[in-house]
């Protein structure tokens, strides 16, 4: 199965620094496959045997505490979860990013979409 990790907080600020390439080598010795990652962005792409999403976070969170010593938090989506989120967007979804501060959120469970949203600002006028 195809996943993507978001993982946060690295990168940002010049906290937990992580090297794209060092990012990827830890994935593949963790035994993951067609390891990619996108840019300084802590987004890795790879494939891995089917399993749940929880215990599969938590198995990468480990890894990268353990490797890089931060405190990891990942958020995981299976190939299948990303192609609803594109297909499920509505007509003129990202056409105007002017007007929009962020197009999707990807939470972490146990976070719920309404808790969020409460705590996001909108711009006037939006």
């Amino acid at each position: 199965m195809l996943y993507l990790a978001l993982l946060r907080g690295i990168n940002v600020g010049g906290t937990n620094m992580i090297k794209m390439a060092d990012l990827r080598a830890s994935f593949e010795a963790s035994g993951f496959l067609d390891v990619a990652t996108y840019i300084q962005s802590g987004n890795v792409l790879f494939r891995a045997p089917r399993s749940g999403s929880a215990p599969l976070s938590r198995r990468i969170e480990r890894m990268l505490t353990k490797t890089f010593g931060y405190q990891a938090t990942v958020v995981l989506k299976s190939h299948p979860q990303m192609r609803a989120v594109v297909e499920g967007a509505p007509a003129g979804f990202g056409a105007s990013p002017s007007m929009y501060l962020s197009d999707v959120f990807f939470l972490k469970e146990p976070l719920k979409a309404a808790v969020v949203l409460k705590a996001v600002p909108i711009r006037p006028g939006v």
